[in-house]
């Protein structure tokens, strides 16, 4: 059926059904003040990813390089500062949950994933899509 056809084409995940869950709320303004706030979320990690990509675009090739404790520092800094800067906890929900996914992508000696490389946006990559 056409469920299956969306699901194909990456319009359609398991993660829209967790965005809806977490974004309904008893009035219509605050289902649209946590739909914001998760988007800003999942913008946040997708933008802090493009730039770590940016400045390594391999990621990280060994375990326990330069590079791969500067990914580490650098993520774990990313969610410290998340939750210390006190956010909304949609936003902090879906920007930690977003950002640790690709986080071990770039950690990842065997990566896995497709992202932007040297501040070049494409839209069929892992962190736009």
């Amino acid at each position: 059926p056409w469920v299956d056809q969306l699901v194909r084409d990456k319009v359609y995940s398991s993660g829209c059904v967790i965005f809806l869950v977490y974004t309904l709320y008893k009035t219509v303004g605050d289902t649209v003040y946590n739909a914001v706030s998760s988007l800003k979320g999942a913008f946040m990690a997708s933008f802090y990813i493009w730039l770590l990509f940016a400045i390594f675009p391999d990621g990280a090739q060994e375990e326990f390089d330069f590079i791969w404790w500067f990914g580490f520092v650098a993520g774990a800094g990313f969610i410290f500062c998340l939750l210390w800067l006190n956010w909304d906890i949609n936003t902090a929900v879906f920007a930690i949950s977003t950002f640790v996914g690709y986080w071990m992508v770039f950690l990842s000696p065997e990566q896995s994933g497709s992202f932007s490389k040297r501040l070049d946006i494409r839209y069929d990559h892992q962190e736009t899509s």
